[in-house]
């Protein structure tokens, strides 16, 4: 699912199965809870991602991240605790 230029500024939270892509210009304020999360855009709220997200270039999170995988471009900025690597059972 894309959260795009489309639908601008999106509130409340995301839960998906499958892949979230917050496009570069979209702000998103609330939970998002997804396999895959591509951050672009803007998000404020606390991403759990199963595989892994991804901050690219333009992306913004102001909030914790927990994922499996986590991997940030340079020029993105993050503001927030970060949890990865850690397989589930090891909490």
């Amino acid at each position: 699912g894309e959260l795009g230029e489309s639908t601008g500024n999106v509130g409340g939270d995301v839960n998906v199965q499958g892949n979230v892509t917050i496009e570069q210009g979209a702000h998103v304020t609330g939970q998002i809870a997804a396999a895959t999360v591509m951050v672009s855009g803007e998000v404020h709220g606390n991403i759990q991602a199963s595989a892994r997200v991804e901050l690219l270039e333009t992306g913004v999170i102001n909030g914790d991240v927990k994922a499996a995988v986590l991997t940030v471009a340079a020029g993105s900025r993050m503001r927030g605790n970060a949890d990865f690597g850690w397989p589930e059972s090891a909490k």
